[in-house]
């Protein structure tokens, strides 16, 4: 016959790591799959930061950014980090987008002639789109508002008026 004793100390560690088992973490915000393509003046543009920053909701938690890079085509794909695992897509909610032009970086090798190490040799270059576009708050950009399901962005920048636009649409299948 098992006593009273005995069954409470199977019963407890059990009960236990039951319940450790609901607390492995916080839950992933709702996200959605987001693919999108950046032109100036008609024309694919590479190499730029895409970054999505979260306009915070009354009352709700912050959301994390997402970011992506533009290849030869222009085409991008963001991925947000939480909790130190990336993940192929974007927060739900509305977000602005800021635009960084990664042309722009100097030359990152010391130069060893300089005083202090931390001097390059070159020289950062002239952005190819206006700087009003890496800002949040300075963004002619509209802000964008992603949705359930994947999304296709197309970011449209005019360099003669300094100006873009945002257009959030379904993705068109197999992309």
């Amino acid at each position: 016959m098992i006593s009273i004793r005995c069954c409470s100390l199977l019963v407890v560690p059990l009960l236990a790591l039951g319940s450790l088992a609901g607390c492995s973490g916080t839950s992933l915000p709702e996200m959605a799959n987001v693919s999108g393509v950046i032109l100036l003046d008609g024309k694919p543009l590479e190499d730029v930061e895409v970054v999505f920053v979260p306009v915070p909701s009354t009352g709700g938690q912050p959301s994390p950014e997402a970011t992506a890079f533009s290849d030869p085509e222009g085409r991008f794909r963001p991925q947000t980090m939480i909790e130190g695992a990336s993940h192929d897509a974007v927060v739900l909610g509305t977000h602005r987008v800021v635009l960084r032009d990664l042309k722009t970086i100097a030359d990152s090798a010391p130069d060893p002639k300089q005083e202090y190490a931390g001097e390059t040799t070159g020289r950062p270059r002239k952005s190819r789109f206006s700087p009003v576009f890496a800002a949040s708050h300075t963004s002619p950009l509209p802000a964008v508002t992603i949705g359930r399901g994947p999304q296709e962005l197309v970011l449209k920048l005019d360099s003669r008026t300094k100006t873009g636009i945002a257009a959030v649409t379904p993705a068109s299948g197999g992309s």
